[in-house]
Formats: structure tokens, sequence, C-alpha cells
């Protein structure tokens, strides 16, 4: 599949091959396509779960409707640490930082906790 990605990028695959495999649904951008799963299961973590994206680090998403089945296994939990701690999908790309603050995402967790209204027993 990589040397089909890379003769696509060169130019040198034929253009029937590459109508064949967009038909199938072949992905061509391993990156774009893993991003989109991503925010996807975001997506669906905040409309069908809980109404925010804060995803617990040890949650994974579920192999039943209404996740999306490519995503069925993913450690979404890890995938936001990773996107908090090395700007995993997001770096270089201000679009996707923009789409997550827009989904409310939170940065820096331990600033949150830090600013969260706190109960106090007397």
């Amino acid at each position: 599949m990589s040397n089909l990605r890379t003769q696509k990028k060169c130019e040198t695959l034929p253009q029937d091959d590459v109508a064949q495999l967009k038909a199938l649904g072949f992905v061509w951008n391993l990156f774009d396509w893993k991003w989109q799963c991503v925010l996807q299961s975001l997506r669906a973590y905040q409309e069908e779960m809980h109404g925010d994206v804060e995803v617990p680090q040890r949650f994974v998403v579920p192999s039943e409707a209404p996740w999306a089945e490519e995503a069925w296994g993913m450690k979404l939990g890890r995938r936001v640490d990773q996107i908090r701690d090395r700007e995993d999908y997001v770096k270089h790309h201000p679009e996707r930082r923009a789409e997550l603050d827009a989904m409310g995402f939170v940065w820096d967790e331990f600033e949150r906790r830090w600013e969260a209204p706190r109960c106090w027993r007397s």
C-alpha cells in the first residue's frame, strides 16, 4: 500500500489504477485519515457521551454504533494525551487546532483542574 501511495505521489501509477483504487475507497493520505478518525470519535464522544471532549486517559472507542467502525478499539484517551503533549495531528495545522478549540478541547488538563470549582467540606 505504501508503494501505491508513493507511485501516485510520483505520478507513476496509471490513472486507471488510481480510479479503481479510489472507487474502492483506498486511503491515499493515511495521516489525514487517522486525524479524521480521531476528530469523528471526539465528536461522537461529545455528542453521545458527555457533552464535552474531556476524554479519560483510559477511554477506548467501543465496538458498536454510533461509533465509526474504523475507530472501534481506538485508544481515544491516549490520542487526546498525545495531541496535548506532542501536538500529534495538530502541529503545523492551525485549522485542526481551531476545530478542537471550537469543541472546547482542553489543552492543559492540569490548569483546567486547578481552575475548576472546588467544594469544600466544613
